[in-house]
């Protein structure tokens, strides 16, 4: 019977990441099945796969989620997020309650993953800039909510697959609100505009930066419907979606 855990961390200067680690080790061993996984590397739609979650998270200036969370963030956010009924988590926040949304992106996790069905199993902690006292009492409470839970498999559910966009098919969310999600961790622009194909469709384009990541759909269907191409490079040159 596997006892499996996923430990997905948001970061900025790896202080979460260090904590997530730790985490992993400590459940490890207890007998525990861990896979700590930086939340960049996190494909947003596996969320549905999953049965037992931690998410350990910093937050970005006043209540912002860092760089690397914002694909799962602004996934989970979206109106059509999928329903998370066999879901178990806790999250645990760092932050620093001198700002006014303190810890705010691990509050944020925390009711959204509740809100789609997934089961809060220990309850959140939210960490000032002492974290290891906190990060021990979650741990703990963490510890124990484990061992009251049952580890039998629970039907195998599949995410859903987006239908393949089209020349003529509008934007799969609004420009402002797709630009919101674009980081500033690649100031230069590193995305290759591509044209379209003989069928009318976005020919696949790459990133110059991670050759084996597509261009996001929502630029192919800009350029595919004849956005200046200038104007869609200037928005990118603020930062990267394809990473």
């Amino acid at each position: 019977m596997s006892r499996a855990i996923t430990i997905l961390y948001g970061t900025e200067t790896f202080t979460a990441e260090g904590y997530a680690e730790r985490t992993g080790e400590e459940l490890e061993s207890e007998g525990y099945e861990v896979t700590v996984t930086d939340m960049e590397d996190f494909e947003p739609e596996d969320i549905s796969t999953l049965r037992t979650l931690l998410v350990i998270t910093s937050t970005y200036g006043n209540g912002d989620p860092p760089a690397n969370a914002e694909p799962l963030y602004e996934h989970l956010m979206a109106d059509n997020a999928e329903r998370l009924p066999h879901l178990r988590f806790s999250v645990c926040g760092l932050g620093d309650s001198t700002y006014s949304r303190f810890a705010q992106c691990g509050k944020d996790f925390d009711r959204r993953l509740a809100s789609l069905g997934g089961t809060r199993f220990s309850p959140r902690q939210d960490c000032d800039v002492d974290i290891d006292p906190p990060w021990e009492e979650w741990l703990g409470q963490v510890k124990t909510a484990l061992t009251a839970l049952s580890w039998e498999p629970v039907p195998e559910t599949t995410a859903p697959t987006a239908p393949e966009p089209s020349a003529s098919a509008a934007p799969s969310a609004p420009l402002a609100s797709k630009l919101a999600i674009v980081t500033a961790r690649y100031p230069r622009s590193c995305l290759s505009i591509p044209s379209t194909t003989s069928a009318g469709r976005p020919a696949k384009g790459v990133c110059n930066n991670n050759t084996d990541r597509p261009v996001p759909v929502w630029v192919q269907t800009m350029a595919a419907q004849g956005a200046d191409t200038r104007l869609v490079q200037a928005h990118v040159r603020e930062g990267c979606e394809c990473v």
